[in-house]
């Protein structure tokens, strides 16, 4: 497939021989080690009817808002693991575009991955990468990203957890190793389901993932303590495909909530439960680190505070830590490959760090 048309290199605009991708199944974020995060898109793609592409990123949402160009939304990646090939390599070449203006300048590419990333999943990524324009591809484990772009040093004893839209990916540092490791299918996406789930069966209400993440984040809560909010919603009857009108509340998310959260906090009490005693008071007195975009959802913080007995908290932009950690990581490149005669492999990076 073609790749998307791009417009000229903009005048005054910098060049960058290196750039960090946190290319998430619903967010693509760009970052370089001079200017840090430089891009924010969404990481989704229009399709016409003809199944060519049409546009990508925020273009693309605002296009498919359009019912006259009858186009519809595409998400390339699902759970951090490439979807559909073309399409991916599509958003990579346009992420070079962001920062490079042509595909002409071949930069160094570093991408994220989740822990459960198979060695064929990351080679597909890093060969995707190399046709969209990259000179050479690297991958690093988001949670080690994170850590950097939070200018924690993995000698420090930390419990963190990366909540994204598919997957959520737990990782507990101390003496320079990554010491326990854990992905689990819950995230954003679980918690949007979940709810569209609860209004069919409560109410049998259809309503799409679009719906139901805009509900979470107006109403959703896993905690209770608190005033009770409400919303009107508008969906078809499942049965008839009518048109319906609900009012609903924060109190009922937190019953829809309920399994998904579950899972959650059982895969950080596993974590926990790994904690080699030497390291236990200081990941206690640290606390659990929340990072992602799904981590913001309402009361998940304290849930997961109550549940473990560990205080956890939202760190400061959580959904960016990512991006910002793979701009520091390339920081390091240069110096550390630049005599190199063969290129260093993802395991090696991530050993290094």
């Amino acid at each position: 497939m073609k790749l998307y048309d791009f417009i000229d290199l903009s005048e005054g605009k910098t060049l960058h021989k290196e750039i960090g991708i946190d290319l998430g199944s619903t967010l693509m974020l760009v970052s370089t080690a001079e200017e840090g995060i430089i891009a924010r898109e969404p990481s989704l793609v229009a399709i016409g009817r003809d199944n060519r592409l049409y546009s990508i990123g925020r273009e693309a949402e605002e296009d498919a808002a359009d019912a006259t160009k009858n186009l519809r939304l595409l998400r390339p990646l699902r759970n951090g693991i490439v979807a559909d090939q073309d399409m991916t390599r599509n958003m990579i070449a346009y992420a070079i575009h962001l920062t490079c203006g042509s595909l002409i300048i071949k930069p160094r590419v570093l991408i994220g991955v989740p822990f459960d990333t198979t060695e064929e999943q990351e080679t597909l990524l890093e060969w995707t990468s190399v046709h969209a324009g990259a000179r050479e591809t690297f991958v690093v484990y988001s949670p080690v990203a994170a850590l950097a772009g939070l200018g924690i040093s993995p000698e420090n004893a930390v419990l963190l957890a990366d909540i994204g839209a598919g997957r959520t990916s737990i990782m507990l540092t101390g003496g320079g190793k990554i010491l326990y490791k854990n992905t689990v299918a819950v995230g954003g996406d679980s918690f949007d389901t979940a709810i569209a789930d609860y209004l069919l069966a409560r109410y049998r209400m259809k309503v799409n993932s679009r719906s139901a993440e805009a509900i979470k984040i107006r109403i959703g809560t896993v905690w209770i303590n608190r005033e009770d909010r409400r919303l009107d919603i508008k969906g078809k009857h499942a049965d008839t495909g009518e048109q319906m009108t609900v009012r609903i509340s924060s109190r009922e998310m937190f019953d829809a909530l309920e399994e998904p959260t579950a899972c959650l906090v059982a895969a950080i009490c596993e974590a926990i439960k790994n904690i080699p005693s030497a390291y236990v008071g200081e990941v206690f007195h640290r606390g659990i680190l929340l990072c992602g975009g799904a981590s913001t959802l309402d009361g998940l913080d304290k849930m997961i505070s109550g549940v473990t007995g560990v205080n956890a908290r939202v760190v400061d932009r959580p959904d960016e830590v990512v991006a910002i950690g793979l701009g520091k990581i390339l920081a390091d490149l240069p110096t550390s490959m630049k005599n190199a005669k063969i290129n260093i492999s993802q395991r090696c990076l991530r050993s290094e760090f």
